[in-house]
């Protein structure tokens, strides 16, 4: 063999093996995640292949001393005390992390201790290299053995050093996450404990305070049936400051039962009218205490919701309420409410006192109040709008402030979603949606079934419906422009667009307000969830009494 052919054969072997010794050392590397696991592996990484022993030397609070990592000989731990750093920039410790580059350790030129300790070991080579991890040197990686080390071992000591850095911050930085995930942990069982503790004082202190108000209540009610007078201004205060604190307890139970997911709401569909006219029928005393001009905006009919009158009537309540406690006597509280494409969205205006623009983020929190007179005369625990923000929620639905700042009044805006009539295969209505008025309104019926098209046509118009007939997408969008219907029962399973995709389309055309109809064999909750996504305001499914359409064509017009 050739004397280049010897070389290149040892240069494939040279790096065959260097190869071989990294790969197998960044096996090793990746299956600890704990640190001290690492460090354990740290020294192990090279040996036998490149070195006879090793130490690992850390950087701690600026200050390299050797770190116990693993039970090693006496005699290296000697070395490692002989070649310890000093403290000087010199020594080849603190020179390979400086620099980031290996150090190698001539053991003759050594002081004495340094001989002594490697001799034991029988080492004549040692080699000190940088541990370093997203360019910062952690420590560094002695090595050390009987022979001499040439440059593309010192190299391959220097990659191994290089992936056991990244290893040791890879293991710190999970370590520190670990200890900080144990913190949040601890921290978040001790805040759920203290909720909890919070919400059984809470509730303990309620039904405590309500064994007293009981009898208080109890013997005015005697007093006044005894028909003998008497002291009437006296009980009327007693009554009144009475009444005031149990709404009081009544709030703190409110909290502990939403808290502790105890508050069950009876839900039905009910006009919103009916949730505002108890609302303000409540907060009526305190409006006409404070002679305040309130102005009711909302319509009658054709704003239904899904709720619960009494929780969602003390929504409104309280925020009413609110408005009259922090609004000066004679002042404005304005309720109205609109339907846009995201549901009702209810507001309650006033002009009083308005909230601080860096109290508003924190305004739902509990026992967060406005700015108050000395003497308190608003009263109050600061639980209601905690109880406003909860109810709501529990509804389905979101509630935000806005104010100006101090002294040009406050807007409270409650988001619920429209609750949508869904009519069953059976004809049974499912909502309450009251008696039907004589019909005015133009109907565009589509449906590709010509037959039934035409048969529901017919109906319509013999109780009074103007109607015009399509059979497909197309044709109902150009016959709606010249038509321009108030109501449209449109088939969802139409040829050429779907029934879904037209509906948008007549909105999108349409000048004028357009009730949708979904007319359709399909009827799960998937099915009425697309049609509530696609703007319809009823789902009907086939067949469709006659009593049933007739109902719902009545409730839509109005």
């Amino acid at each position: 063999m050739s004397s280049s052919n010897c070389d290149k054969q040892m240069i494939i072997e040279r790096l065959e093996q260097r190869l071989s010794v990294l790969a197998e050392a960044s096996r090793a590397l990746a299956a600890p995640i704990d640190y001290t696991s690492t460090l354990h592996t740290v020294l192990r990484v090279g040996i036998p292949a490149l070195a006879e022993w090793a130490v690992v030397v850390l950087e701690r609070e600026c200050v390299l001393a050797p770190v116990d990592v693993a039970p090693v000989e006496q005699a290296v731990w000697a070395v490692a005390r002989a070649f310890a750093p000093d403290g000087t920039r010199e020594h080849p410790v603190a020179r390979a992390m400086t620099t980031g580059e290996a150090v190698s350790i001539e053991v003759e030129r050594a002081t004495d201790d340094q001989r002594v300790a490697a001799r034991e070991l029988g080492a004549t080579a040692i080699v000190v290299v940088p541990l370093v991890a997203r360019g910062r040197a952690l420590g560094a990686w002695m090595v050390g053995r009987a022979r001499s080390y040439d440059v593309d071992e010192v190299s391959l000591l220097e990659d191994l050093g290089r992936r056991a850095g990244s290893a040791l911050d890879t293991a710190h930085l999970f370590e520190a996450e670990h200890q900080v995930n144990e913190q949040l942990t601890e921290a978040v069982a001790r805040q759920v404990e203290a909720d909890r503790r919070k919400d059984q004082f809470l509730a303990i202190l309620g039904h405590e305070l309500r064994n007293p108000l009981a009898p208080i209540i109890t013997a005015l009610d005697l007093m006044t049936m005894s028909g003998k007078p008497g002291f009437e201004r006296e009980r009327e205060v007693i009554r009144r400051q009475a009444q005031h604190l149990t709404r009081l307890v009544e709030d703190l139970l409110d909290i502990s039962r939403v808290t502790s997911e105890k508050l069950e709401l009876r839900r039905e569909p009910l006009e919103l009218s009916e949730v505002i006219g108890y609302a303000v029928e409540v907060a009526s005393p305190l409006l006409d205490q404070r002679r305040h001009r309130l102005v009711v905006d909302v319509a009658r009919r054709g704003l239904l919701v899904d709720a619960d009158t009494v929780r969602l009537g003390q929504v409104f309540a309280n925020l009413v309420t609110n408005a009259a406690k922090y609004t000066e006597p004679g002042g404005n509280i304005t309720i109205t409410a609109i339907r846009d494409e995201d549901g009702i969205a209810v507001s309650v205006e006033d002009n009083g006192n308005g909230i601080n623009k860096s109290l508003l983020p924190d305004i739902f929190e509990p026992f967060v109040q406005s700015d108050r007179t000395i003497d308190r005369a608003q009263g109050g625990l600061g639980l209601g709008l905690t109880l406003v923000r909860s109810l709501t929620q529990l509804h389905g639905g979101t509630v935000t402030a806005h104010s100006d700042g101090p002294g040009r009044g406050s807007r409270f805006v409650v988001r619920l979603p429209l609750h949508q009539i869904v009519v069953e295969a059976d004809g049974e209505i499912t909502a309450r949606i009251g008696q039907p008025t004589l019909p005015s309104a133009r109907v565009l019926v589509v449906d590709d079934n010509a037959d039934a098209a035409d048969t529901l046509a017919a109906v319509l118009r013999d109780v009074g419906y103007e109607v015009a007939v399509a059979h497909d997408a197309p044709a109902a969008l150009l016959l709606a422009v010249e038509f321009r219907p108030a109501i449209a029962l449109l088939d969802i399973g139409l040829p050429v667009m779907d029934g879904y995709e037209l509906a948008r389309h007549l909105r999108d055309r349409l000048v004028e307000p357009l009730r949708l109809v979904a007319v359709s064999g399909y009827g799960h909750d998937a099915d009425l969830a697309r049609s509530r996504a696609a703007g319809f305001d009823v789902h009907l499914g086939k067949p469709v009494s006659f009593d049933t359409l007739v109902h719902v064509l009545g409730h839509l017009e109005h």
